[in-house]
């Protein structure tokens, strides 16, 4: 429940949990879940602290003890502590994860006057002689910066690669919109900041450690590199530790990159992490972002919807199926490998009307998805069994699927798929004897020389792919067959030939 997000089932327990006065051991128990940016939000979502980002202290020490017969006794007791842990962490000057608007409506709304006091002598303390660090540094900066804040420039070529891993976009011209934002704050509540001055690292984003716990320091400084720094790999690695930490604090961010990312490398990674995450927030986020990809573009395809396969709701679930009718074939098959992960109730259905799919990845998956569906599942795949081999036996990467299909029970003994084997293997063996024949009786043509041995090479992988296909299956007329293709291989000499840049090579 923790780790698929599972709040509604969750709450259940706790509430049982409550009345057996066994708090302190739910908290205990969430709290061995990884990672740990999961097992914290369940306990935020459990005492409805998602307004306020939870504290930024421990808190499944913090909220360990608390008492009540029922879960909303223990939720009004960790609202008061939550108050008094929010006004030493706003002295502090650390506002970045508390939402106004959401706390409006909320016993938290008491904290609202504080919190905008502080936001506005962060940009009160600026002088004119601050730099866009202290800027970020601040709450408004902050969003106005990793949200909209500069402009890549075309790599000047007196730089080197190590020298350009070490800088970021605030030393370049910032974004006139963010400038004027920036401009507006300072103008208004202090003397203005020269935002055109250019700086050449971020540094280590120091400030952030002063002011937070070292996780929560961590997700901003990762946040900042994700936002702000210029080589795609350095955001791609910032994507990856934000998707590690399992904690929706970061999605504001991720989903921002999402959509303004130039770099398809660091939105793919972006993606993963949200899906990483797998918080019910980003589905609509993830569904817009995979119809923006283009077809052609079919990993990224792939990793997007696997990524959103990771958040388990009902709306992945509908999103999924919907995919399943206006998606590319790279969608459909990643989408039915989804809905078999996500136990979906429609995908019996969907994936039976694609087991016989003319793309053979969407009929890979459903296969597959068949085969984990049990009884039901393995119904239908007995029914097409032959269909399948027919059209699969040939495909190099459907053997490891085939071969969990002869698996099923009731297909390996089935006499019409041992025939389809059988058949194959006869006239296999019969084409490679045919080329030997011609040859060795054939001219020294560029034929007999590349294109002969090309052949032959192919049909003794095809039965070599057989072989291991049926590998594993007891039966005795497939122990047969095997022990006939291994018999047959054994005699067969070395392929002598050239291959396709000219070069000899013997077997």
């Amino acid at each position: 429940m923790v780790e698929r997000r599972r709040y509604r089932e969750l709450k259940g327990v706790a509430d049982e949990y409550a009345r057996r006065g066994d708090w302190s051991l739910l908290v205990s128990e969430i709290h061995q879940h990884n990672p740990e940016g999961k097992s914290r939000d369940a306990l935020v979502s459990l005492l409805e602290l998602e307004s306020v980002g939870g504290t930024d202290t421990d808190i499944f020490k913090e909220f360990l003890l608390l008492e009540g017969d029922t879960l909303d006794e223990i939720r009004a007791e960790a609202h008061g502590v939550a108050i008094e842990l929010l006004r030493e962490q706003i002295a502090s000057r650390h506002t970045y994860f508390l939402d106004v608007q959401a706390m409006a409506s909320t016993c938290f709304a008491v904290l609202i006057d504080d919190i905008l006091e502080v936001r506005r002598k962060e940009i009160q303390s600026l002088n004119p002689r601050a730099t866009r660090l202290d800027v970020l540094e601040t709450y408004y900066g902050f969003v106005v910066l990793t949200t909209d804040g500069s402009v890549p420039r075309n790599r000047s070529p007196r730089h080197s690669y190590a020298y350009l891993t070490y800088r970021s976009w605030l030393d370049e011209e910032i974004n006139p919109n963010a400038a004027a934002a920036i401009r507006s704050l300072t103008d208004e509540l202090a003397d203005g900041v020269d935002m055109d001055t250019r700086y050449l690292t971020l540094g280590s984003n120091s400030f952030f450690r002063k002011r937070c716990r070292a996780d929560t320091a961590r997700i901003l400084g990762d946040a900042v590199r994700l936002s702000l720094y210029k080589m795609p790999g350095n955001r791609v690695g910032a994507a990856k530790n934000l998707g590690e930490t399992g904690d929706s604090r970061a999605l504001g961010f991720l989903h921002s990159r999402l959509r303004t990312d130039p770099s398809g490398r660091v939105r793919t990674a972006v993606a993963q992490a949200i899906g990483s995450i797998g918080h019910e927030r980003s589905v609509e986020v993830m569904l817009q972002y995979i119809q923006s990809i283009e077809a052609r573009y079919s990993k990224a395809l792939s990793l997007a919807v696997r990524a959103l396969g990771n958040i388990d709701t009902d709306a992945t679930r509908d999103v999924l199926a919907d995919l399943m009718r206006t998606g590319s074939n790279t969608v459909k098959a990643a989408a039915i490998e989804c809905l078999s992960r996500l136990t979906s109730p429609s995908l019996l259905t969907i994936a039976s009307s694609h087991v016989r799919n003319s793309s053979k990845p969407v009929a890979r998956a459903a296969i597959l998805a068949l085969i984990r569906l049990g009884a039901e599942g393995q119904k239908v795949l007995r029914a097409n069994a032959t269909t399948i081999l027919e059209r699969l036996m040939h495909d190099r990467p459907s053997r490891g699927v085939l071969k969990q299909l002869l698996s099923v029970e009731g297909i390996r003994d089935d006499s019409s798929v041992q025939f389809k084997l059988s058949l194959r293997v006869d006239i296999l063996k019969q084409m490679i004897q045919r080329i030997r024949r011609e040859q060795e009786r054939g001219p020294s043509s560029e034929y007999h020389r590349r294109w002969l041995p090309r052949r032959e090479r192919k049909m003794r992988d095809e039965l070599e792919g057989i072989l291991e296909m049926v590998g594993g299956v007891s039966s005795p007329c497939v122990e047969s067959l095997t022990s006939e293709i291994q018999k047959f291989l054994s005699t067969l000499p070395p392929v002598r030939g050239h291959d396709s840049a000219g070069t000899l090579v013997h077997g």
